[in-house]
Parts: structure tokens; sequence; C-alpha cells
């Protein structure tokens, strides 16, 4: 049994990236009738980031992929078609509350007709971009989906720096896509210029 106050969102981990100095933290909302909905939870700043002292544990850790997290909110804060937003109660700490066995990740896929609209792509991706009017017509902007393959693209950025992309195929479309997971970043930032086939560690 689940039991939590009304002002607090049992959540799995399902995604942990990079934003604007901060994190963008979004998993399935743990419930007494077992997972629900998508939760993002979000700051009050315009770019919706957490920091560190936001979403760290006791322990000085912070969530990872698969975690269950009791979240302290203190209500939705829908922005456009993120309707997954919840603005956090920054005065009460994040618990972790175990882990989701892997085994039970197959049952959270989702298959979507697309990831968007496949209309627009920027000079390094594609079908990586839509406009604000394109946005407009979704009612929600997270999900879990399975590809066959993923390549995972290392590019130099400059003044010494790399930019990573995904690399995938999702019902007939190409995606490339900017990588902000953290541990992807890190796993793949040694390595030279080049496209690596995703495996599994």
């Amino acid at each position: 049994m689940v039991v939590q106050s009304a002002s607090t969102k049992r959540m799995v981990c399902l995604a942990s990236s990079l934003k604007r100095g901060g994190l963008c933290i979004a998993g399935r909302e743990l419930t007494g009738a077992g997972l629900g909905a998508w939760t993002r939870p979000v700051s009050a700043r315009p770019g919706a980031e957490l920091t560190y002292l936001e979403y760290r544990y006791e322990s000085g850790l912070g969530p990872k992929p698969l975690d269950v997290v009791d979240i302290p909110v203190l209500k939705p804060d829908t922005r456009g078609h993120q309707v997954e937003n919840f603005l956090i109660d920054r005065s009460r700490r994040w618990i972790a509350r175990g882990r989701l066995p892997f085994a039970r990740v197959a049952g959270l896929v989702e298959e979507p007709a697309s990831l968007w609209t496949n209309s627009d792509s920027t000079s390094g991706g594609h079908f990586n971009c839509i406009s604000s009017k394109e946005a407009a017509q979704f009612n929600w902007s997270l999900c879990l989906i399975q590809v066959r393959e993923l390549w995972i693209e290392v590019r130099a950025a400059g003044r010494g720096e790399k930019a990573f992309r995904a690399c995938f195929d999702y019902k007939g479309a190409a995606y490339k896509l900017s990588v902000t997971d953290p541990a992807i970043r890190e796993r793949y930032g040694l390595e030279p210029t080049g496209m690596y086939q995703y495996q599994e560690s």
C-alpha cells in the first residue's frame, strides 16, 4: 500500500537530464492502484530547472532512473503542452523509497504515432525541434519508447567541448536528438568523435 500526504508525489524516476545548470527530472507517479500519470517536478524559475539543493536526498545523492522518490509539491504548474509539471515545495527534502525492478520497465513503454510533428530540424539534428504553435497541439510532453537500435554521435563543439546526439528510427522516421542525460555524456565523453552503437553496460 502506498501512503503519502496530498502534497507529496511518489514517483518512479525515468529521466534525469541536464538543463540550464541544473536538472530536469521526470517519471511516472506511483499510486495505490499502480503506476499512474507522468510527473515532472519543477522549480518556479523561468526554465523550471531544479538545483542540487532542491532534489538531493538526506544522503546527499540525487534521483537516478528507477529510483522511487517521495517529492513534496505545492500545486500543478502546467506550462503550455507540459501538463505533467508540478511545482516543488522547496521547504521539504526529497526522500528515496527504493527502486523499481528493471523487469517492470517493459510494461511502461508507450507507442505514440510519432514523437512530434516531424516538420523541422536544426543544422545538427533531425526532427529535433517544433514551433510553439505546433507544440500547442499536444497535451503531453513526455513518453517512454523502445527503439531497435540506438547510436550515439560524438561531435566537436568548439573550445575543446563535445556535443552528443542520439540517433534512432521510430515509426519510420529518423531522429537525431541532443543527449542531455549526464550518465550517457560521461560514458562517451572521452571517446573521439564518431558514431557509437549504444550497448547496455
